[in-house]
Order: C-alpha cells, then sequence, then structure tokens
C-alpha cells in the first residue's frame, strides 16, 4: 500500500500529472450493496443480441493499420485502442481510426498497462482513464448497447467508468493547553490589617476602537434541479444556471431535454457574453412578436452580426433553433476564422448546408460542438436545452482563453 506514496494521495497511489493517472484503490468498491452502486447498465432490458460487436486493437512500435481495418470491415461498432504511455498509437493506426469514426465506428483510448490515459483526440474518441483495454471493451459494449449519444457516453465513461479515489485524512487532534497557576497577589502597604487603605485613582484608559470585519459573503447554494441528475450536461447546466445564463422552471424541473427557440438561444448567448443590450427595437416585420425579455439581446446580437433574420424581413424567435444554425451563431459570436475549412467528417456531412459546413467544422475543431452516435451531426435536428447550454458553456471556456 505504501509503495506509491506520495504527498497528494498517501497511500491510496498517486496523480503523476494532469494527463497520466494511477489509483490502487476502487472507491465505488466501498459503496457495493448501496443505491450508489447501481449503474445505468439495466441487463434486464436487453438480450445477448441486443450487445454491439467491440473489438481491441493493440499498438507497438510502426504498428500498421490492419487490426483496425480488419475489425471495421467484420462490422465492429466500437474498437478501443491499447497504445503505449498515455494511449498513444502509430500513425498508420491513428490514420485508420480517424477514417473509421467517419464511417461511424465509436473508439475509447487506453493504455495497454492500464495506467491511464485521459487523453481524448477529438470526435468519436472517448478517454478510457484507468481502465484496462479488456475492462474498456467490456464498458463500450454496455455503453454502446444503452446508447448512441457520445456525449452520454463520455460521461458514462467520466463516472461509471472511472475509479474513485476516497482519500481520508485523520485530523490529529492537538493536546490541550496546560492551564498556566494564577499569580498570587503582592499585598499592598497599608494598615497593620492588611487593609491597603486607599488606593490611588487609576490612569483613565482609552478603550480601543474595534477593527472594522468583513461579512463573510454568503455562500451560494446548491443548484438542484429534479430532472437533471446524472443527465451528461448536468454540470453544465449547473454552472450556466449558476451565472445567470439559464433558468430552471417554477416546479423544480429543468427540462433538459426541451427545445430552444432562436429568441431563447440569443438571451443566453448575449448573457453569457455579457454584452450591453439597450436598444428594445428591432427592424424585424415580426419585431411584435419577439418578446420584451428578448427583444433587447436579439438587437445586440443582430447588430453585432452574429444572428440574422431570414430573406423575408422575419426573425421567427418562437422558431426552434437547429444545430447548424446554433453552430454558426457560435462561430460568428467568437469571431474564428472558418476560411480554411470546406467540409466536415461527419458521415452525414452532405446533409449540412453549404453555408454551414465551414462553421460546424471550426466549431468541432474549437471543441464548442461534437456530434452524435454513428458519426452523425444531424445539421436539422433541433436543439435541446442540454445541447444549446453545452455549446454556450464550451464557447465560455473559449471566451476565457481569448482573454
Amino acid at each position: 500500500m505504501d509503495t506509491f506514496e506520495t504527498p497528494m494521495f498517501g497511500v491510496l497511489g498517486y496523480v503523476d500529472d494532469r494527463a497520466v493517472r494511477m489509483y490502487r484503490l476502487n472507491g465505488r468498491a466501498m459503496k457495493a450493496g448501496t443505491e450508489d452502486w447501481k449503474t445505468p447498465f439495466n441487463l434486464k432490458t436487453i438480450i445477448k443480441e441486443d450487445l454491439p460487436s467491440v473489438g481491441i486493437a493493440y499498438n507497438y512500435q510502426d504498428a500498421g493499420a490492419g487490426a483496425i481495418t480488419g475489425m471495421v470491415n467484420d462490422g465492429v461498432k466500437g474498437i478501443v485502442t491499447a497504445g503505449t504511455g498515455a494511449g498513444g498509437i502509430s500513425s498508420k493506426l491513428s490514420t485508420e481510426r480517424a477514417a473509421a469514426v467517419r464511417d461511424g465506428v465509436v473508439f475509447v483510448s487506453t493504455s495497454r498497462t492500464g495506467t491511464g490515459s485521459v487523453y481524448s483526440s477529438g470526435n468519436g474518441i472517448i478517454s478510457g482513464d484507468n481502465l484496462d483495454p479488456q475492462h474498456a471493451r467490456i464498458m463500450l459494449i454496455l455503453t454502446l448497447a444503452f446508447t448512441d449519444n457520445l456525449e452520454q457516453m463520455r460521461t458514462w465513461f467520466a463516472t461509471v467508468g472511472t475509479q474513485e479515489i476516497v482519500v481520508n485524512v485523520n485530523k490529529v487532534e492537538e493536546p490541550a493547553p496546560s492551564p498556566e497557576p494564577s499569580p498570587s497577589p503582592t499585598p499592598r502597604p497599608g494598615n497593620s490589617s492588611g487593609d491597603p487603605g486607599i488606593e490611588p485613582s487609576p490612569e483613565p484608559t482609552t478603550t480601543p476602537e474595534p477593527e472594522p470585519t468583513t461579512a463573510p459573503e454568503p455562500e451560494t447554494p446548491s443548484i438542484v434541479f429534479t430532472d437533471t441528475s446524472g443527465h451528461w450536461a448536468e454540470e453544465a447546466i449547473a454552472e450556466a444556471v449558476k451565472r445567470n445564463i439559464v433558468q430552471g422552471y417554477s416546479d423544480g424541473s429543468f427540462k433538459p431535454e426541451g427545445q430552444v427557440t432562436r429568441a431563447e438561444f440569443t438571451v443566453m448567448l448575449m448573457r453569457m457574453l455579457g454584452v450591453e443590450q439597450s436598444s428594445t427595437t428591432t427592424s424585424f416585420a415580426d419585431d411584435s412578436s419577439i418578446g420584451n425579455w428578448a427583444k433587447s439581446a436579439v438587437a445586440a446580437a443582430v447588430e453585432k452580426g452574429f444572428i440574422n433574420g431570414y430573406t423575408d424581413g422575419s426573425f421567427q424567435p418562437n422558431r426552434t433553433i437547429n444545430r447548424m444554425e446554433f453552430a454558426v451563431i457560435a462561430v460568428r459570436a467568437l469571431g474564428i476564422d472558418t476560411t480554411p475549412y470546406r467540409s466536415t467528417t461527419f458521415s452525414d456531412d452532405q446533409a449540412i448546408a453549404p453555408w454551414a459546413k465551414a462553421s460546424i467544422a471550426a466549431a468541432v475543431d474549437a471543441g464548442i460542438i461534437q456530434g452524435k452516435g454513428n458519426n452523425r451531426f444531424d445539421p436539422a435536428g433541433t436543439a435541446t436545452r442540454a445541447e444549446a447550454i453545452t455549446v454556450i458553456m464550451n464557447m465560455s471556456k473559449n471566451v476565457h482563453k481569448q482573454q
């Protein structure tokens, strides 16, 4: 137990650096038999035929692409790469992996020795963290059997698939100081009975004024919704609500799978950017249909060129925003150069409108947006509140980088 002792984790193990983690105790094992022990994989709801085919591709020096090529030709849905160091693979394997991702194959990056890999090299590739290749394969089989949402896959690998470290530090109580004996009073000269007689008047003392103290700031209450616990976007939702970018509903729910309108997304965007919003009028033909709560945000976003109306002169504030639209708006708002991009690597690239392809490719490279299962982007799909908030919070990270 003491082999990996360091100041960070003591007898439990250590964190080598931000990229490679080594653990020696699985905290989840301490939850066996409790509610927290449960996973999202209810095997009673599926049959053997529902389990997808998943393989393992082992890396070695100058490894060829045949391992991945053969498994893809056999129709696998997922592949675990067993790399070296922090999950590295050869250039040939990497090239073939990129091609397989475009065909909808999901990859998990692990290390051959199971010493940890937290690298996730982009769309379609999930970090295997501390899982060895064999356990990562089991995890990927279960994950693909229960969802085709890549973000949900990442969440499960980062929670269910990641070992937990439980560090208990026993606080040593300091011994209480021994009371010092009270000094005996020295008798003053006085009469024979020991009466000190009349004492001289004490000199007046100035009462020191108390130093002003700063009242502690109230702690921000934790935000708990009835329908976000365990959701793949739970962390982003909580942070967005904390920053007053978006709010929940009066019944205590957030409705993460609810749809988002053009007006709603615009308000979220402008709140995140902190843009001054003064104008309360727009020149759109349907200006009267833009709610007062959104009008100044829409006016500011249009003025800055983040969002446009339609050819008929309308804004259509209550129309649900699709994934193409919010990708384009995000890239415009961040001022990302799209000239190096012409198309995307998604399997449904042909379904993406020409005016949106470069922006989507740039947004993916910037880590603002990701695809869905089977390497699809689903360009015309309506964005959910969870997806919109995730894009907004990813944008926020890019804003901080630029600053």
